[in-house]
């Protein structure tokens, strides 16, 4: 009988901590601190290390794509003009980069727990069960001997 309450015990916990819902999986993952993985000064860092790919993309943008759009603006931008969007543009970026990187790891975390739940839970469930046989198997001898225990001290009392 402590034998299989152990066992029972044991499944209950695993099952429970399976079976909880995506609202206690996202309030896990609001505590992980995903910010601390994308600090803002090593954002600052990354957009600087992206600048030379921008500045290029920008500059086919303003010599080629956009005269290939809208061939009368090209009668208006000269080099001075490209340089001085670039700038402007990059300028934007450098604040705007930050903060679309927040949002993108707020997004991300939801879409995650949202995943999590839905997609990997009925994937993990059995590997979880397998993994933690031991332990419920350990729980369910440690009831047996519990209860060994405790019949032997009835019989002695």
């Amino acid at each position: 009988m402590c034998a299989f309450l152990g066992w029972l015990i044991a499944w209950l916990f695993v099952k429970f901590m399976l079976l909880q819902g995506p609202d206690q999986l996202e309030k896990i993952l609001n505590t992980f601190p995903f910010e601390n993985m994308f600090p803002a000064a090593e954002s600052e860092k990354q957009f600087k290390l992206l600048l030379p790919l921008i500045n290029d993309q920008f500059d086919y943008f303003f010599k080629h794509s956009l005269l290939e759009k809208m061939p009368m603006i090209g009668m208006f931008i000269g080099e001075k003009t490209v340089f001085q969007l670039k700038s402007i543009f990059i300028e934007e970026l450098n604040t705007l980069f930050p903060l679309v990187l927040h949002q993108f790891l707020n997004n991300a975390k939801k879409e995650f727990s949202i995943s999590l739940a839905v997609k990997w839970k009925p994937i993990l469930t059995p590997i979880v069960f397998k993994i933690t046989k031991k332990y419920r198997i350990m729980a369910m001898g440690i009831g047996f001997v519990w209860g060994i225990i405790a019949a032997l001290l009835i019989h002695l009392l």
